[in-house]
């Protein structure tokens, strides 16, 4: 498995894991699934909107506005995450397959009609490890 893209997961209020996803978008030529949106997708209806609701989404980078809404829509009302949008970029050899939305995953979320807390960046010289080199090989 890729693991380049970093780690995503999803934890219950007592911190127990319920999904933990890698990104796969390259390897299954699929732009839509970051890992976000792939653990979203991995709870699978097994969950209740009210559940979720209680849960943390735990990023190793800022969920796009793509994911952001996945995000919103799963009704998980909680994210964290490593390394910025706006970091990630300066890694980036910027052309039309590395380019991405400015917004803030923060910023997507204030929009809806329910509150989100975002807590992020945290921990960027760690979170960036697995980008270093990555990036600039596209």
């Amino acid at each position: 498995m890729d693991h380049s893209e970093g780690g995503r997961s999803i934890a219950d209020p007592n911190g127990d894991i319920l999904v933990e996803v890698y990104g796969r978008g390259a390897a299954l030529k699929d732009l839509t699934a970051h890992a976000e949106t792939s653990a979203v997708r991995a709870l699978g209806g097994r969950f209740d909107r009210d559940f979720l609701a209680t849960c943390t989404l735990y990023s190793s980078t800022e969920p796009c506005a793509m994911c952001a809404g996945a995000i919103y829509w799963s009704n998980i009302r909680r994210v964290v995450f490593g390394l910025s949008e706006l970091r990630l970029r300066t890694l980036r050899n910027v052309n039309a397959a590395t380019s991405a939305l400015t917004i803030g995953c923060a910023d997507v979320l204030a929009t809806g009609g329910h509150p989100i807390t975002v807590i992020g960046s945290i921990l960027e010289d760690e979170a960036i490890r697995p980008h270093l080199g990555f990036w600039q090989n596209l």
